[in-house]
């Protein structure tokens, strides 16, 4: 499996397989593609296609194959393949290559999925203005929150870069209004070091028809560490849901018993948010079942 679809191998395997060489490959000779690396970093963020991907790839394994062929014909040594040859040969393959355009998708993510450490979305039946009832997916709070802790490295980029920040933090809000009252006022100075200070973010922004009288809008909403100071809010705000507009019902149709969309999102987010005032994993969804 290419190096950058696959884990890391073990570093003592990697040195004795070093020492056992006859010529050792300098260091770049192991380095992953940074070619298929920023194209799979575009096609997570949406910016661009299986299909210009793959397209993309196979033009570089292309041009690879012509630079192995000079070489060749100049009569100098070829040596083996590179994991930058092999990442793009690895994306340059899916569809059969290209042949099946509506394969490409499903193909790269069987390629890169092993390596997503993200949890799986929680998935819930809500109902929807003409729709019914709908599947729907959410990257919840206390999920995404656990799922960082777990990697060290992620978890001091985007959520604590410094724990000592977590204290300053609130100690500069005690002179706030709201915080008189406030749950988080009764707790010490070992416990604030460990409370994350987290905001709740909802915006509108036309998606459809845009400029246009019939533009449609999407209200999405995320959350953020608010003492992450060094990521970018690319990297570090964190999406939950969006809900197109009018799409939901808003409880005043007769015939669904005042069943309002909007609010059922919120009833999950509080029981989410509420897991994560707890410290502790819930054991139970927010129906009380298991």
């Amino acid at each position: 499996m290419p190096a950058l679809l696959a884990e890391e191998g073990n570093d003592d395997d990697s040195q004795q397989h070093q020492a056992s060489s006859s010529s050792r490959a300098p260091p770049v000779a192991k380095m992953p593609s940074k070619l298929a690396q920023n194209l799979l970093k575009d096609f997570a963020w949406g910016g661009m296609s299986a299909q210009k991907l793959q397209e993309i790839c196979q033009c570089s394994v292309q041009d690879l194959k012509v630079l192995r062929k000079v070489m060749a014909d100049e009569g100098l040594p070829l040596p083996q393949k590179t994991p930058v040859e092999k990442d793009q040969e690895a994306v340059a393959s899916i569809g059969v290559g290209g042949q099946y355009s509506n394969k490409c998708y499903s193909d790269l993510m069987k390629k890169v999925e092993g390596n997503i450490s993200l949890p799986q979305p929680y998935r819930t039946i809500m109902k929807f203005a003409k729709l019914g009832d709908q599947v729907q997916e959410m990257l919840l709070p206390h999920e995404m929150f656990s799922a960082f802790f777990q990697y060290k490295a992620t978890w001091k980029k985007v959520v604590v870069p410094d724990q000592s920040l977590l204290l300053k933090f609130w100690k500069a809000q005690e002179l706030h209004p709201q915080w008189k009252g406030h749950p988080v006022e009764s707790l010490t100075n070992a416990q604030l070091k460990m409370v994350v200070p987290i905001s709740l973010h909802g915006d509108e922004v036309p998606v459809t028809g845009i400029g246009k009288q019939w533009s449609r809008k999407m209200v999405n909403f995320s959350w953020h560490s608010l003492i992450s100071t060094t990521a970018s809010v690319q990297d570090s705000q964190f999406f939950i849901w969006a809900l197109f507009d009018k799409a939901g019902l808003n409880g005043d149709e007769e015939t669904e018993e005042g069943y309002n969309t909007l609010w059922k999102f919120f009833e999950i987010l509080a029981w989410s948010l509420d897991s994560l005032f707890k410290g502790t994993y819930p054991t139970h969804d927010v129906h009380g079942h298991e």
